[in-house]
């Protein structure tokens, strides 16, 4: 996942898997959070090129972080290697429920979160460090040519822009999973659930445009630039020799400009543009997707779901109800992911929608699943909890309190909760939870350091079977409660197993062992079979023992998942040694050109010790990362360039995110005078405290002095959320003194001011779909604001602000209603806050009402590129009412206009973000006219 504000940040967020972009939103709207987790006992450990920073509770992990990264470290700069690989620090966290890492070079730091992600066959640390680690080196890699210049101007920040700007989100994701898949025997291109969404677009030759591919669309579904780039990256690779992408950044690097540089890179390497190239990577993967058609013998099952067109749907943990109706987690290109009921007609309704879920399970009327719960305040802390309700989706209830519970599975007579538990020292062990009280019953521990997923009851409550992934990769074991033993089922490899449930004597699982994900079975004796054959691939098995029938998620195509019945015939499965295995592996010429797929085998890493020293916070809390020169002009008519002030910025922010600073001296060209000034956040006190000070000297003919600034923020940001719930709250006052202070440094008493400004936010949001315009579908935001100079000594200035932000669903998922207000009083030199109707020139007044309807809506969804310079993704409209109110005694008081906007989002230069044009057409009802205007990100010219 990348992030694009202050930084250029890479995240390994398992893309195959569950996306986590609700997660990421709530832990990152407002920008509320630190990462600092206050009560951590922080330690560190200096390897030859990395600092391990870690709770103290993590040493033994730190450990083997440190041996894994520095044995690592030269393998994965084999085919990119910098001119200076720069010393990196690694966080480990260990207080947050979300599997997650990243790569920021502002500051350069490495961030690894220490849940691991369910579904794979291979360890969270290596995965981890396999993958950012590759980041590392390209940013590294990438700090040469003339993007070596803009980091010596201005910076990490400015040469963070330099990298976004010349190469595409895709190149760093696709980059990083082939290192990660070429370096082991795990790793994303060799899951076939990664490939599925693309083999189901090519094979039904729906092959999208490079631009549409790169950037996106809300019309269709996309595979995102993990799977894109990961398949490009490595066709080059294939093509073209391993040093083909050293030498196409190379060429880049010195020509750092949107869609130029890497074309130049790419034509003078292979002889060809990079939309080319992608269209040779197609039409190469497609050729292996239709090889692999050829030894399929699809299953005969019955699809229960309906099909939609132009709605690409998921579904998950699909379960038979006792009314003979079916249910199942869901979420479409329309709807965001909720529990389902799904008729014998196929038609479905709502029960619930929960929150970011790892687990639906459904018994006797309830239904149980894990939720994530942010911490209000600090981003590194985050809990996932169980909640309970019954099948009307009413009477929902928590049934722990700031937990680390995942995968709740309920017993057959819905009395018990199988789940995993993971502790803060990254403890896996199976526990098992009273239904109606949540307490503990019973605790069992896993095996010796793998990660459990995935728990399902035997039907009378006796056993226990579960996935279990870590150095070894998966398995499946078994427990038998009576007893207290566990005996392994599968051994621990480089198969990909999932879900497994009992079914008699039988075991059934999803697993990657042909090549196509599919559901399996094996036996008492440990013989196994083939129980479905899928085009694209069968996940989540449930069975019914009274119908003798399967229930599961097959794949279908370019729709996405339905939900499929299959007669239970072992008699008719498939023997394991009679299933023909063609896994796509696009990956196999490229492996000669590494290390070798041992590399991140846990048998290679090194055991030493290092020491570890205590982290003092507060001893790194100034980490500067940036600077730069700013040349400012006071002529605002700008009819010609005349720089009247010179001025040098550095910013720091610190690795734990804690602590950040700005510090700007001046030299005004007019004047001869100099000035500085500073910023200080401190993000890890309760309240968060903001403190800005400057001084700047002045001199007008032959009298100088100096101007004092100084002022505190003082805020309580909290947020959080419930279900699909989130709920902020942001009270804080903020102060400013000002004075002018004499040569001599005496305070001129008749120039001191004091403002005072208290503010409020409330909000709840619930988010839409990707298509939605408004970004939400509901919206309740509150605003209020006050300020004054209580003791300024000529008058009583103040400024008061009101404001009012409703969202609603519109008639589809894309459209919304909006309804905004405000109300504002002032008096003094106060600039007002609230936008005027639009049509109208802007009157000043002292006391404004302001009332605004909204009602957006798509037209159309052309994705359509002009070459590289515009890919046009829609086109959408607008129709609104404006009202405003200014008491007093006027000519003119009152203020409306109705009008309508057309408007079109755009990306420019295939960068990944999104800009629009417009017209606006008014009709100023007061004045009886209308009015045109062009409108730029939603602002007239």
């Amino acid at each position: 996942m990348l992030f694009l504000s202050k930084s250029y940040v890479h995240s390994c967020t398992f893309s195959a898997k569950k996306l986590l972009i609700p997660v990421i939103l709530l832990l990152t709207a407002l920008n509320l959070q630190a990462q600092y987790a206050p009560g951590v006992d922080w330690k560190v450990i200096k390897s030859d090129n990395f600092d391990i920073i870690f709770p103290e509770e993590l040493e033994e992990d730190a450990q083997r972080v440190a041996n894994i990264l520095e044995y690592s470290l030269e393998a994965l700069q084999k085919t990119l290697k910098p001119r200076k690989f720069s010393r990196w620090p690694v966080v480990l966290t260990n207080r947050g429920a979300i599997p997650n890492g990243y790569v920021t070079i502002t500051p350069k730091k490495s961030v690894w979160f220490g849940t691991p992600i369910a579904g794979t066959a291979s360890d969270w640390y290596l995965d981890l460090a396999s993958h950012e680690t590759r980041h590392m080196v390209q940013f590294d890699y990438m700090n040469s040519g003339l993007l070596r210049l803009f980091y010596l101007l201005g910076g990490n920040n400015l040469l963070s822009t330099g990298i976004m700007l010349n190469f595409p989100n895709w190149f760093f994701e696709g980059d990083a999973v082939g290192t990660e898949t070429l370096l082991s025997e795990s790793g994303r291109g060799r899951d076939p659930d990664f490939e599925k969404a693309l083999k189901a677009i090519l094979l039904e030759d729906r092959q999208y445009s490079y631009y549409k591919a790169a950037l996106g669309s809300y019309k269709d579904y996309i595979p995102n630039h993990y799977t894109l780039g990961y398949f490009l990256v490595t066709h080059v690779r294939r093509i073209y020799g391993e040093d083909a992408w050293s030498r196409i950044i190379k060429i880049a690097s010195w020509a750092p400009i949107p869609t130029l540089g890497l074309f130049i890179g790419a034509k003078k390497v292979t002889g060809k543009s990079i939309r080319k190239l992608y269209e040779d990577t197609m039409e190469e993967i497609k050729e292996i997707y239709e090889s692999q058609l050829e030894d399929i013998e699809p299953s005969d099952t019955t699809i229960i779901t309906r099909s939609e067109e132009k709605n690409y749907k998921l579904y998950n943990y699909p379960v038979f109800l006792s009314d003979g109706t079916f249910a199942a987690l869901k979420s479409d290109l329309n709807h965001v992911e909720q529990v389902v009921r799904i008729g014998k007609d196929g038609s479905e309704s709502t029960i619930l929608i929960p929150g970011y879920t790892d687990r639906v399970s459904i018994k006797q009327e309830k239904i149980v699943w894990s939720e994530l719960i942010g911490h209000p305040r600090f981003m590194s802390i985050s809990y996932s909890d169980i909640f309970i309700s019954d099948l009307t989706g009413e009477n929902k209830r928590a049934l722990t309190s700031k937990g680390r519970y995942f995968f709740p599975a309920l017993s057959e007579d819905a009395g018990r909760i199988a789940a995993v538990h993971f502790s803060l020292e990254r403890k896996s062990s199976l526990v098992i939870l009273d239904t109606e009280t949540g307490e503990e019953i019973k605790r069992l521990p896993g095996p010796e350091g793998d990660f459990i997923c995935y728990p399902s009851w035997s039907r009378d409550g006796n056993k226990l079977v579960f996935v279990h992934q870590g150095e070894k990769g998966s398995g499946i074991s078994e427990y038998d409660l009576l007893s207290g033993n566990m005996v392994s089922v599968i051994p621990s490899g480089f198969e990909i197993l999932n879900n497994p449930v009992f079914y008699k004597e039988y075991i059934l699982y999803s697993s990657s062992y042909s090549g196509i994900s599919n559901i399996y079975a094996i036996d008492d004796s440990g013989n196994r079979f083939q129980v479905t054959s899928g085009m694209y691939g069968c996940k989540t098995p449930s069975v019914s023992l009274e119908k003798e029938q399967l229930l599961f998620i097959d794949y279908t195509g370019l729709n996405g998942e339905s939900i499929a019945l299959l007669d239970l015939k072992p008699a008719e499965w498939r023997p394991l040694e009679k299933v023909s295995r063609n896994p796509t592996e696009y990956f196999a010429p490229v492996i000669p050109q590494e290390s070798g797929t041992d590399t991140f085998s846990h048998e290679n890493i090194p055991n030493k010790q290092y020491q570890v020293k205590n982290y003092n916070l507060f001893m790194h809390a100034i980490k500067p990362h940036s600077w730069g020169v700013g040349i400012n002009d006071e002529d605002d008519d700008f009819d010609f360039w005349s720089p009247s002030e010179v001025s040098l910025s550095i910013y720091s922010n610190d690795i734990m995110d804690t602590t950040s600073m700005a510090l700007k001296g001046s030299y005004n060209i007019n004047e001869k005078t100099f000035g500085t000034a500073y910023d200080l956040t401190l993000k890890f006190l309760y309240p968060e405290i903001t403190w800005s000070t400057s001084l700047q000297g002045r001199k007008e003919n032959s009298e100088t002095w100096n101007d004092l600034f100084t002022g505190v923020d003082i805020s309580l940001p909290s947020m959080f959320s419930r279900g699909e719930d989130l709920f902020s709250i942001k009270p804080g006052i903020t102060s400013g003194f000002s004075s002018k202070i004499a040569s001599d440094w005496q305070i001129d008493t008749s120039s001191l001011s004091l403002d005072l400004k208290y503010y409020m936010h409330i909000g709840h949001a619930v988010f839409g779909v990707r298509k939605n315009i408004l970004g939400f579908r509901w919206l309740q935001e509150l605003g209020a604001q006050f300020t004054h100079s209580p003791f300024y000594s000529t008058e009583r200035e103040h400024h008061f602000v009101n404001t009012l932000n409703l969202i609603f669903p519109g008639f589809s998922a894309a459209d919304g209603f909006q309804l905004s207000g405000g109300f504002e009083d002032m008096e003094g030199s106060y600039e007002s806050e609230i936008l005027f109707p639009r049509g109208y020139d802007y009157v000043s007044a002292d006391r404004t009402v302001k009332g605004s309807a909204d009602y957006v809506f798509p037209i159309l969804y052309p994705d359509v590129a002009i070459g590289p310079l515009l890919y046009f993704t829609r086109v959408r409209g607008n129709v609104f009412y404006d009202y405003s109110y200014l008491p007093g005694e006027r000519d003119q008081n009152r203020y409306s206009s109705v009008g309508a906007e057309l408007t079109l989002d755009f990306n420019p230069l295939s960068l990944p973000f999104e800009l629009n044009i417009g017209v606006r057409g008014s009709f100023l009802i007061e004045e009886h006219k209308p009015v045109f205007q062009f409108i730029i990100l939603g602002a007239s010219l």
